[in-house]
């Protein structure tokens, strides 16, 4: 958590990007992810860092980076 704390003290807002639960399964097998998205994003969003999360697929319009 403190890397979070860390990247909010360098601006206003924190945004982070979290994949969604097919890319997870695409990336790192049919056994994953352990936590769907909805349960992840709410932890996330639950720490005092955190501003917004923004769920993500890694390969959305045909690329594997999520600045498409």
């Amino acid at each position: 958590m403190k890397y979070l704390e860390v990247a909010k003290s360098f601006g206003d807002v924190l945004i982070v990007g979290l994949n969604s639960d097919a890319s997870v399964k695409r990336l790192k097998g049919e056994s994953r992810p352990i936590n769907n998205a909805e349960d992840r994003a709410y932890i996330l969003a639950a720490l005092e860092a955190v501003d917004y999360v923004v769920e993500f697929g890694a390969d959305q319009n045909g690329c594997s980076r999520c600045t498409c």
